[in-house]
């Protein structure tokens, strides 16, 4: 009986034992199961990023070449880019402003006559940029000067229902501010052509969102839409916007790569 009592006791012993033991496995298999699901969802996310960031670094280097050999601009612009040296920090006016990506069309449209002036700081700037272009026969340019805005004096905005002020929609820097007023203060945007009131104002300007037709008093424009429409304005200003995007997905890329260097070693250790 003694011997019978201390053998229940030493089986109550390891039963017990064999619990703990048994617990610590089922816990143990949850988390290899959780650890493999983490690692999966870490791989995953580690090939979504690279594609994303792949696909930002193309499309920088593309911008960076378009902005860089002035593709889709006059030979003149681009020989004074090359060859004049007050014109190297000049911007065109195709670089001045930025708008989201669903009024591009719209705003390149309307600027198209614009996009390939240059915007000098003074009127000596641009009359030594003439000479030079008549001196070697290449073609002539235009310019907007900055100083020249000073005195400008925008226009009151009006208040229609259905449209809002263009200038509203687009960024551009300080240093351009009147620039902007003279070439868009009296320019609206609505979604559709049926926003556009029957009674156009003089002087006032309807854009469609996608800039499919332009309308004011007594004339209207518009047709279809080309593949590369869009494309011209705000380059400078996307390449520095991808600049950052690329930076950010860079980063966040080797975080990820961490995280999933430390799971690949759980997931062994386990």
């Amino acid at each position: 009986e003694e011997k019978n009592i201390q053998l229940q006791a030493e089986c109550s012993n390891l039963e017990k034992q064999v619990n703990e033991i048994a617990s610590k496995r089922d816990a143990h298999i949850i988390e290899l199961d959780t650890t493999e699901k983490i690692l999966y969802e870490l791989k995953d996310k580690v090939y979504k990023t690279n594609r994303t960031l792949d696909a930002r670094q193309n499309e920088y280097n593309l911008t960076k070449s378009l902005v860089e050999n002035l593709e889709g601009f006059p030979a003149s612009v681009k020989f004074l880019k090359k060859n004049a040296r007050w014109i190297k920090d000049a911007p065109l006016l195709s670089d001045v402003f930025s708008v989201p990506e669903e009024f591009k069309v719209a705003y390149e449209n309307y600027l198209e006559p614009y996009l390939s002036y240059y915007v000098v700081k003074t009127r000596q700037d641009a009359i030594l940029s003439v000479h030079m272009l008549a001196e070697a026969a290449k073609g002539r340019a235009n310019f907007f000067i900055l100083e020249e805005f000073e005195a400008y004096k925008p226009a009151t905005p009006l208040l229609f229902n259905q449209a809002k002020a263009a200038i509203d929609a687009s960024e551009f820097a300080d240093a351009y501010k009147k620039l902007a007023a003279y070439l868009l203060d009296k320019v609206y945007i609505v979604n559709d052509e049926i926003d556009i009131p029957d009674d156009v104002p003089e002087g006032i300007i309807f854009l469609t969102r996608i800039g499919n037709l332009s309308r004011r008093r007594f004339i209207l424009s518009g047709g279809s839409l080309g593949l590369f429409e869009g494309k011209r304005l705000g380059r400078a200003k996307n390449l520095e916007k991808l600049d950052k995007e690329i930076g950010k997905l860079q980063k966040q890329l080797t975080g990820e790569k961490v995280e999933l260097d430390r799971s690949i070693a759980k997931l062994e250790s386990l």
